[in-house]
């Protein structure tokens, strides 16, 4: 705790990899995204909703897909996780000044094997649904 930067590092490290999983369900085609603040991060099935960046103006329905998250794929995606070697909070987390770039990276590569494993078990598709 030394280090006087360690909240601002861990906010760049959280946006670091909120890209990474934004870029992973991407590349995937699975229709997802990630957000967050400060150094809290969470997942959510879906279109970005537009609360996300600031626009109330659809906040309901917003605030229910976010409060309904991954519903029944939640438990199935923690486990793909924990068996690619990444251990969420269900499907969030947060960083501290313990994570590293590398952490980081791990966590985005271990969400494109834990993707291939739900395809598998035909329990998560593409971007045109889960």
């Amino acid at each position: 705790m030394r280090e006087t930067n360690a909240p601002q590092r861990a906010r760049t490290l959280a946006e670091r990899l909120i890209d990474g999983i934004d870029t992973v369900f991407a590349e995937a085609g699975v229709k997802a995204f990630a957000y967050g603040r400060t150094s809290i991060f969470k997942t959510c099935p879906g279109e970005r909703p537009g609360m996300i960046s600031g626009d109330f103006a659809s906040a309901k329905p917003d605030a229910a897909q976010l409060q309904r998250g991954w519903g029944p794929l939640q438990v199935p995606l923690r486990k793909a996780m924990l068996f690619e070697g990444a251990d969420l909070m269900r499907a969030a987390g947060f960083l501290s000044t313990a994570h590293t770039e590398v952490d980081v990276d791990a966590t985005c590569l271990a969400l494109g094997r834990a993707i291939t494993r739900l395809r598998k078990e035909d329990l998560i598709c593409d971007a045109a649904g889960l």
